[in-house]
């Protein structure tokens, strides 16, 4: 397997790891990962009676700057940061 397009992995990421998952690419193909865009209508329809609700178990999010789920969601991570009950540091002990 190809390292990478620049030829070297990032240091977080194996050669054994990535054929592990260009293996699972291959062997199931991309229809999983577009099964979740596929029924987004459906999803909005059955989480409807949620919305608003706080999120009461400990959660995390995690982006990049060009991850596509922050720069599509920008906005409402920005409203987000603006909430009172919101933590905006990390606590790493």
């Amino acid at each position: 397997m190809t390292a990478s397009p620049r030829g070297v992995l990032p240091a977080w990421l194996s050669e054994d790891d990535l054929d592990v998952y260009a293996g699972e690419f291959e062997r199931t193909g991309i229809s999983g990962a577009l099964n979740r865009y596929r029924d987004m209508d459906r999803a909005w329809e059955e989480l409807a009676p949620h919305r608003g609700a706080p999120i009461k178990q400990q959660s995390l999010f995690i982006g990049g700057a060009l991850d596509a789920s922050t720069t599509w969601m920008s906005d409402a991570i920005d409203a987000y940061g603006s909430c009172p009950r919101c933590v905006d540091t990390l606590s790493t002990g």
